[in-house]
Order: C-alpha cells, then sequence, then structure tokens
C-alpha cells in the first residue's frame, strides 16, 4: 500500500511540474524571471525540466504521418555580398518580403 501512494505522489509531482514548465515555456520570459514571480528556484524547475525531458525520451516510440511537400521549382535566386538565398514558387509575398529584410540586415 505505502508504495502506490509513493507512486501517486510521484505522478502527482510529474503532472503539477509539467504543468509549471508548460507556462514557463509558454511566457516569453525568461525562466529566471518567471521562475521568481512564481516563488520556485531556478534550481528546481531546471531539476524538474530535465526529469520531465528524460521521462519523456524514456516513454514507448510514437508515430506520426508526414506529409511531404511537393518539390517546387526556383523562381529566384538572390545573391547579396556571400549570401545566396533561392524562392520558390509559391512562397508568399509576406515571406519573400521579410526573407529581403533580413538579408539587407547581412
Amino acid at each position: 500500500m505505502e508504495k502506490s501512494l509513493q507512486t501517486l505522489n510521484q505522478q502527482e509531482k510529474i503532472a503539477i511540474w509539467s504543468e509549471r514548465i508548460a507556462a514557463c515555456r509558454s511566457s516569453g520570459i525568461s525562466v529566471r524571471a518567471w521562475c521568481e514571480g512564481n516563488g520556485i528556484s531556478t534550481a528546481s524547475y531546471y531539476k524538474w525540466q530535465k526529469k520531465l525531458f528524460c521521462l519523456a525520451a524514456q516513454s514507448s516510440p510514437q508515430f506520426a504521418e508526414v506529409r511531404v511537400a511537393p518539390v517546387t521549382r526556383i523562381s529566384a535566386t538572390v545573391h547579396i555580398r556571400n549570401i545566396s538565398v533561392d524562392i520558390h514558387s509559391g512562397a508568399d509575398e509576406e515571406t519573400t518580403a521579410m526573407l529581403l529584410r533580413i538579408l539587407q540586415s547581412c
């Protein structure tokens, strides 16, 4: 009976820390700032994050469907200094504009 209570306690801790780590990672702030704001030591946070990642890695393999995008043709190649970027047909205007802005900043 004692063993099952310990297991339940451990499962509850795993659930709580899973929620905490997910909240921290989705908060958009640093781990240190999130931990300070929630009264949690960063050492505990990182200990539990490592533990949960290890548990996830030990779980049974999962299968997922992977869809391969059709091959597209290169519509343009942009050369700026020593950088070359291929723009494929089907690239939307926003993505192309963002790519060109990034290249200009290099």
